[in-house]
């Protein structure tokens, strides 16, 4: 009987230490390591904010300004909004030089390493000249945008990117208005470069 209890004393005092000899999972917090790397290397989302601005020209008498902000998903498709100023150079009516302002929406996508598409819409406040009464009014025009270029994305750094597009305007609301608008080519280079956060 003696010796059954010593036994089973024994065994109570040894568990404890045949207890350590197991493998006890460690928090992942806590690991080092091959996983804690591979856990670093994951990115944290797979989108990003931007802020910019373009210049444009129509090789003629317009020169427009926007600034521009948004959001790109997986480095494909890129949306964004902003603010346009465009000073427009006119050899018609008694103003030279005009003043036109409002906004813009576009989307992108990249389809073949640099290559990007963009369209977009545009909302303008031009100002215009009547030929009968001579005074100037403003006018609302609303168009539709479309263009082709590249983008330099990671070129210069991880977060700033150069692009530079052609822009045509396939449709505006009111084609009264032609030859102050878009004269005298409705295709529009622009350059432009973007900051990514």
């Amino acid at each position: 009987m003696k010796k059954t209890i010593l036994i089973l004393l024994s065994w109570i005092l040894c568990l404890p230490v045949l207890l350590q000899a197991q493998s006890v999972s460690v928090p992942y917090s806590l690991r080092s390591g091959e996983r804690q790397q591979e856990k670093s290397d994951k990115p944290e989302h797979d989108y990003h904010f931007f802020v910019g601005g373009n210049i444009n020209s129509n090789f003629g008498y317009r020169l427009a300004l926007m600034a521009e902000g948004g959001i790109q998903f997986h480095d494909m498709f890129t949306l964004g909004v902003g603010p346009r100023y465009e000073l427009e150079y006119s050899l018609y009516g008694s103003s030279p030089v005009n003043h036109c302002y409002g906004a813009s929406a576009f989307g992108e996508v990249t389809l073949v390493d640099y290559l990007i598409l963009h369209v977009g819409y545009e909302f303008l406040n031009y100002p215009y000249q009547d030929m009968n009464d001579g005074m100037m009014y403003r006018h609302n025009v609303h168009a539709f945008a479309a263009g082709i270029g590249f983008n330099s994305h990671a070129l210069i750094s991880d977060k700033l990117s150069i692009y530079a597009m052609y822009i045509l305007y396939p449709y505006h609301s009111d084609r009264k208005f032609d030859y102050t608008i878009y004269r005298p080519f409705p295709m529009f280079a622009r350059i432009g470069i973007r900051y990514s956060f």
